[in-house]
C-alpha cells in the first residue's frame, strides 16, 4: 500500500490503514525523496574545479583574475603552475562566453595537461633556437601552450605539430589559426604554414604535418612532446569506476605507447628532452611504458624533474621523478608525466661522431631486466611524485 501511495497511482478504497497512510503521505514522500538524494550524492563524484591557463605574453595572472572578477567569476592562483588560475565548476558557462577565452588570452585546460609545456621547455634560455615536435598534437592545447610560452620567454625556433587523422588535424589547424599562430585562410597541412616574427620578439616557425609520427625523423629536432592515445582512465570523475578498461585493450595500448616512446628516444639524433604523458591512471600505460623503453635502450637517458625546483618543490631537492595527478587528491583529471633528458655523455659522443663523419644509428637492443629498485612516494601541493 505504501508503494502504491508513493510510487504508484495512489490508494484506492477506504479502510483505517488507507486513511492513516493518506494522512502521512507528505511525510512519507519527503522521507523517500531525502533518501534518494542522499544515495545519489554518495554515488556522484565531487565536482572538480575548472582550470584556466593564462597567456602570459598577453596578460598577467593577476590582471586575468581581476578581469574575471569584474565579470562575476571568482578565481585564484594555482600554487604549482605559474600561468594557471582556478575557478569553481559552476563558472563554466560564463568562462566559455568570456571574450578572453574566445581570443585565447585565457585557455580552458586541465591542471595536469598544463604541466607538459613547462616541463619540456624548462631550462631553455631566451634567444635559444630549438625545434619542437608535438607528436600527437590535436586538439592543440599543449601545442598552443608551448608556442605561447616560447613567445613569452623569447625562445626562437620551429614547432612541428603532427596528427595522423585528417579530421583531427583540421581541428588542430583551426585552433592554431584562432590562437594567432597560423594565417586564417589558405593554410595547407604537411608543409610550413606560418612564420612568426616580431620586431622585438622571438622568431618562430609553425609547421603542421598530417602523418604517422613513427615514420617521421629529423636531424634538427631537439625536443619531443609525446602524449599518445591512451585509455583515458584519468578522465573519469572522482569515484567513477576506471576498472572497466579491459586487460586486452590495456596491452594493445601499452604496446602502441612503447613503440611511440621508442621512436621518440631513438629517431632524432639531436634530441635533448622527451616528455611522455597520458591522461591515464593505469601504471601499464605510464611508468611501465617508460621502464620498458629505458630497459631496451639500457643507457642514454635519465629521468629529470618535470620543471625547475622552486618554492613549491623546496622539500624535494634530489633525484628525478614522475608526476601522477589523481582526481581524488589533486582536484584535477588524472594525468601522468615523465621527463626524459639525454645524458651529457651521449650528447658529447654524438657530437664527436658528427665531427668525424661517423653516423650513429641507435636501435633498441634486447630487453634486459633491471634489478628492482625500492620505490617511495612524496607529495607536493597535491601532486604525487614517484621516486
Amino acid at each position: 500500500m505504501t508503494y502504491d501511495l508513493i510510487c504508484g497511482q495512489g490508494l484506492r478504497g477506504g479502510g483505517k490503514l488507507a486513511r492513516v497512510l493518506n494522512e502521512k503521505a507528505a511525510i512519507l514522500r519527503k522521507a523517500v525523496s531525502d533518501d534518494q538524494s542522499s544515495s545519489s550524492e554518495d554515488k556522484q563524484p565531487a565536482q572538480l574545479p575548472r582550470y584556466v591557463r593564462v597567456n602570459l605574453a598577453e596578460i598577467s595572472r593577476e590582471n586575468a583574475i581581476e578581469q574575471l572578477g569584474s565579470a562575476g567569476i571568482k578565481s585564484k592562483t594555482d600554487p604549482l603552475i605559474p600561468d594557471v588560475i582556478t575557478v569553481g565548476p559552476w563558472s563554466s558557462k560564463a568562462l566559455i562566453e568570456s571574450p578572453l577565452v574566445r581570443d585565447f588570452t585565457l585557455v580552458l585546460q586541465d591542471r595536469g595537461s598544463c604541466l607538459s609545456a613547462h616541463s619540456l621547455l624548462a631550462g631553455v634560455l631566451p634567444g635559444e633556437k630549438i625545434t619542437v615536435v608535438d607528436a600527437c598534437a590535436s586538439p592543440g592545447s599543449k601545442t598552443i601552450h608551448m608556442l605561447q610560452l616560447m613567445r613569452y620567454r623569447k625562445i626562437e625556433g620551429t614547432m612541428v605539430a603532427m596528427e595522423l587523422d585528417p579530421k583531427r588535424a583540421k581541428v588542430l589547424l583551426d585552433r592554431l589559426a584562432k590562437a594567432g599562430f597560423l594565417p586564417r585562410d589558405g593554410t595547407r597541412t604537411s608543409e610550413k604554414v606560418a612564420h612568426l616574427s616580431e620586431a622585438h620578439g622571438p622568431d618562430i616557425s609553425v609547421e603542421v604535418r598530417v602523418g604517422d609520427f613513427i615514420k617521421y625523423s629529423s636531424p634538427e629536432v631537439t625536443h619531443v612532446n609525446l602524449d599518445p592515445s591512451c585509455s583515458g582512465s584519468g578522465l573519469v570523475d572522482v569515484h567513477a569506476d576506471s576498472e572497466s578498461v579491459g586487460a586486452q585493450r590495456l596491452r594493445k595500448l601499452s604496446s602502441f605507447q612503447c613503440r611511440m616512446l621508442d621512436h621518440a628516444l631513438t629517431a632524432f639524433p639531436a634530441v635533448r628532452t622527451v616528455c611522455y604523458s597520458t591522461c591515464s591512471i593505469k601504471n601499464e600505460e605510464n611508468g611501465e611504458v617508460v621502464k620498458k623503453a629505458l630497459n631496451r635502450l639500457q643507457s642514454g637517458y635519465r629521468r629529470e624533474w618535470p620543471f625547475e625546483v622552486g618554492s613549491c618543490w623546496k622539500e624535494l631537492t634530489h633525484g628525478a621523478r614522475d608526476v601522477q595527478v589523481r582526481p581524488e587528491v589533486d582536484h584535477g583529471r588524472g594525468f601522468y608525466l615523465c621527463k626524459l633528458v639525454k645524458d651529457a655523455s651521449v650528447k658529447r659522443r654524438r657530437s664527436s661522431d658528427d665531427a668525424t663523419g661517423v653516423g650513429e644509428v641507435s636501435a633498441p637492443s634486447a630487453s634486459r631486466s633491471n634489478p628492482k629498485k625500492h620505490k617511495r612516494s612524496s607529495k607536493s601541493k597535491g601532486i604525487t611524485i614517484t621516486k
